[in-house]
């Protein structure tokens, strides 16, 4: 995901989505580009945040951002300083969101926000795994490894809890990556 901001007083960005048109219609490889279904450009607190599907559309954009002084672009992991680090959590309910689990380390943690946070990857971890019994957090049910991006703020926060939070009857870890 790209940030992009400009200096512009207007914060219309109206002007670099021509920009982008005339672009598409003269590039030879515009039907490589790639964005997300979904989400591949929107407006959010004066910002443009545009989601690129691949590495090649995603370079391209920044390239061709490059050239305007008026913007400025970062990716979202810049943009916010994210810091990656690893979580193990116990699966209490299969298949949960974990959109409903950060909702309950907020809940259970009072000052904690994961508004900004950024899975990278989840996975079970397996109890045949070398590193299970180090790991694990209950025997009762299934682990679940997930390795994430977190901003600042929750890093702080983090720091004065020392890196130990409340997760339903369990105290869970935040080591850094």
């Amino acid at each position: 995901m790209l940030v992009i901001s400009t200096d512009l007083p207007d914060k219309d960005f109206s002007g670099l989505l021509n920009y982008f048109y005339t672009l598409f219609e003269t590039s030879q490889n515009c039907n490589r580009f790639q964005f997300n279904e979904k989400h591949s450009v929107d407006k959010f607190d004066d910002k443009l945040w545009l989601t690129c599907a691949n590495k090649d559309t995603f370079e391209w954009v920044t390239r061709s951002l490059s050239s305007l002084s008026s913007y400025k672009s970062s990716s979202f992991v810049e943009h916010f300083n994210l810091i990656d680090c690893s979580i193990v959590l116990p699966k209490v309910v299969k298949n949960k969101p974990l959109a409903s689990v950060f909702q309950l380390l907020e809940l259970q943690n009072s000052g904690l926000h994961t508004g900004k946070w950024c899975v990278l990857q989840r996975k079970t971890l397996l109890p045949t795994s070398e590193d299970y019994k180090e790991k694990a957090i209950t025997y009762i049910c299934d682990n679940e490894e997930v390795l994430l991006r977190i901003d600042q703020d929750s890093m702080d926060f983090l720091k004065t809890k020392e890196f130990k939070l409340k997760y339903c009857f369990w105290t869970i870890h935040f080591p850094l990556l």
